[in-house]
């Protein structure tokens, strides 16, 4: 049986606009639906201006996430 995992994405904010982060979160979701075992994500907002954009992603399993991230890489 499958375990889901989740892993963490962060997105620099500071001195970047709100469309180039927008467009950046984007292409991010849209190469994440693609992957097999992609379930979701999440998009936590910085607190501080100097934090990140943070995307909690959430995989069927650990090997999904791990063959993802390698053909990710791997382009």
């Amino acid at each position: 049986m499958s375990k889901i995992t989740s892993a963490a994405y962060q997105i620099p904010a500071q001195g970047r606009s709100m469309t180039e982060i927008s467009g950046q979160i984007a292409a991010v979701a849209n190469q994440l639906e693609s992957q097999a075992g992609f379930l979701f994500y999440r998009l936590l907002k910085p607190v501080a201006p100097d934090d990140p954009y943070t995307m909690l992603t959430f995989w069927q399993s650990r090997r999904h996430h791990r063959i993802a991230t390698q053909s990710v890489v791997g382009n």
